[in-house]
């Protein structure tokens, strides 16, 4: 429970702090965002490099990934991992984590990328 705890506290913050520099207009430059969410913690991919498996994508229902901008792109055991194009709170992580039975681990992706993404699923 300690290292998921911190896992989530981890994500968490940096929702907090991500919101707060898109609300203030502090980041403006793909780039930038990028290069703060993987020194956040989360990794930045192009979702354009991969191959999706539709099994993987249908794990999660589509209006889910609609909602919160992300979508699946593959699985590990007993770990799903999942392209999102805003750092996620700890609610979201629950949600998928309940829906899935997965335990979540995130990467970011532009959101234009994880839209047409999810259109072809």
């Amino acid at each position: 429970m300690g290292q998921d705890w911190n896992r989530y506290k981890k994500h968490d913050r940096l929702h907090q702090a991500f919101l707060k520099w898109q609300e203030e207009e502090f980041v403006d430059d793909q780039a930038k965002i990028d290069d703060l969410l993987a020194k956040g913690g989360l990794p930045a991919i192009d979702l354009s490099e991969f191959e999706l498996d539709p099994e993987v994508v249908a794990i999660l229902p589509k209006d889910v990934m609609m909602k919160h901008a992300l979508i699946p792109i593959n699985r590990a055991g007993g770990t799903l991992i999942v392209a999102v194009a805003h750092a996620c709170s700890l609610a979201v992580i629950n949600e998928l984590e309940f829906l899935t039975g997965y335990r979540i681990e995130l990467v970011y992706a532009g959101d234009e990328q994880i839209r047409e993404a999810i259109d072809k699923a």
